[in-house]
């Protein structure tokens, strides 16, 4: 680890992605000291703690994206009682005019806790409040899900037979679905539509050689008389 005699006072910020983080070290005086990737990992985590550390005193770090990506590298920090803030996107305008590159959002966000620009206090991600926002995930999924059964299943009824559509007609989504799980294939049924298929199919497509040797078998009767 390198020596620092007058440990520097310094501001961080973190560019966040699914498998890598980008962060970049500037000084209170707004000098870009250096800028890292990490890996989203717990040794990567570790890493980038280090790092910083080494830098200076870390007075803030700022992180886009504490409630997605940022989650797991946000709670690390605060572990060790590291300050985290959470900062705006990259500045449209900026990204237009020099394109879009991680140490460069990360610089952005270094220079935005530096500047104390549009911060907020980012999402804990960890207690009973994200226990209950998990549920809430969960349940809204559920529902979703459910209601795109149902929809599909009503779709269907669309063109069911009449005797099935008479059945159906009219039930609420409960009693709907009630019947439908009590419902029972007919086995025979769908034997004989599937035997009338292949029939009509085998019938539309002849085997090719079958009918050369059934056309050959009349006439042999012909050639004979002849």
């Amino acid at each position: 680890m390198r020596q620092i005699a007058n440990r520097q006072r310094i501001y961080c910020g973190i560019d966040t992605h699914a498998d890598t983080h980008h962060a970049a070290v500037i000084t209170d005086t707004g000098i870009l000291l250096e800028h890292r990737q990490f890996d989203t990992t717990a040794i990567g985590y570790d890493d980038l703690t280090m790092w910083i550390r080494e830098l200076g005193e870390p007075i803030a770090v700022g992180i886009e994206g504490t409630s997605s990506y940022g989650a797991g590298i946000a709670r690390h920090l605060r572990h060790l009682k590291i300050t985290v803030v959470e900062v705006p996107r990259p500045n449209r305008k900026l990204r237009r005019s020099v394109g879009k590159s991680d140490p460069i959002d990360a610089e952005a966000a270094a220079r935005a806790v530096l500047a104390r620009h549009q911060l907020s206090e980012p999402k804990h991600g960890d207690g009973p409040i994200e226990a209950i926002r998990a549920l809430r995930v969960a349940r809204s999924s559920a529902v979703k899900a459910a209601t795109a059964s149902m929809n599909a299943i009503r779709a269907m009824l669309v063109t069911a037979p009449d005797t099935l559509r008479a059945q159906l007609r009219g039930r609420s989504t409960t009693a709907l679905l009630d019947a439908c799980t009590a419902l029972d294939a007919d086995v025979a049924q769908l034997a004989d539509r599937q035997r009338n298929h292949s029939g009509t199919a085998l019938t539309r497509q002849p085997d090719t050689s079958i009918t050369q040797r059934s056309k050959r078998t009349e006439k042999t009767p012909r050639q004979t008389g002849q």
